[in-house]
């Protein structure tokens, strides 16, 4: 079995620029999806990478993200196609664009007995400012680890960027952020690069700024809400599950005590969504997640 065996490295990924595969190559940032599945349960990772760092250091990025100790580092690891024999590993110096370059292409990486499934979900042109390696996201624990977003990427990042992360944010999303004390936001709204200005037309910067149409607090909070889970990309339920947890902490309820529910949540600021549907950037005409991504970069951002 061909393997790699040694201990967990620093998360040091800044000497990736030396190591890009190309003279003159535009990085970029490719969201990866990584799940495990056990038959006691599944963990899963959403990541924000950028696509020169090579397998190793991916490797590296997995280790943090899902939270394995230094025991369960030392164990032997290789990445293979999916496909393939399982023992025939790919060379870990090798960069993730070449194997993880469009969406759906996907990996497997071994560590000992564990297996893990990477999938490219999209990718877009890197920022400079933009993070070597980012968790925007997740579900359940590894073993004993706790999911805990904002220590991982203080892990991958080596700094606690929340303060410059929301210095950059629209006042409505720092408030709602603040309030509601769920600081996993954070990473997503690191992931989405507020500092960069997003490529939109005048009509749509027009009506993006009319936004939200609701006035009422719960309107307001709910569409922000929305916006927030809309923005990672992902499908409804992830969107609904993001509103409700946002409304539960804010303390927004039913009116008969219940807890706010995505499709509540979502008739709370319909005025809203519709405008973002007529601007297909929701619903099922919506646009592609790179024209998405610009949108809720402008929406969110604190001079979008």
């Amino acid at each position: 079995m061909t393997s790699h065996s040694e201990p967990a490295r620093v998360i040091d990924l800044g000497d990736a620029r030396a190591r890009r595969a190309a003279a003159g190559r535009v990085d970029r940032t490719v969201v990866l999806q990584v799940s495990n599945v056990r038959a006691d349960g599944e963990t899963h990772r959403h990541i924000g990478v950028t696509d020169s760092l090579q397998l190793r250091d991916l490797r590296d990025v997995l280790l943090v993200s899902f939270g394995i100790d230094e025991e369960g580092a030392r164990a032997p690891w290789h990445f293979c196609l999916p496909g393939t024999d399982a023992d025939t590993a790919l060379d870990p110096d090798e960069p993730l664009h070449r194997y993880l370059g469009a969406s759906g292409d996907s990996l497997i990486f071994h560590l000992g007995l564990w297996q893990f499934t990477v999938v490219s979900s999209f990718s877009w042109p890197r920022d400079r400012g933009t993070p070597w390696a980012l968790c925007v996201g997740g579900s359940g624990r590894f073993g004993e680890a706790r999911f805990d977003i904002a220590a991982i990427n203080a892990a991958l990042t080596g700094t606690d960027t929340t303060q410059e992360v929301l210095s950059h944010a629209a006042a409505p999303v720092t408030s709602l952020i603040e309030r509601s004390r769920i600081s996993d936001l954070v990473p997503l709204l690191q992931a989405l690069d507020l500092s960069r200005e997003p490529e939109l037309s005048p009509e749509v910067r027009r009506r993006m700024r009319d936004l939200p149409v609701e006035e009422e607090p719960a309107q307001v909070d709910a569409f922000w809400a929305l916006a927030l889970g809309l923005a990672a990309l992902s499908d409804d339920e992830t969107a609904d599950a993001v509103a409700e947890t946002v409304m539960e902490a804010l303390g927004w309820v039913e009116d008969d005590g219940s807890p706010i529910s995505g499709r509540s949540a979502r008739e709370l600021c319909r005025d809203s969504l519709s405008v973002l549907e007529e601007l297909r950037m929701y619903g099922p005409e919506a646009l592609g997640p790179l024209d998405r991504l610009e949108f809720f970069r402008g929406l969110l951002r604190a001079d979008g």
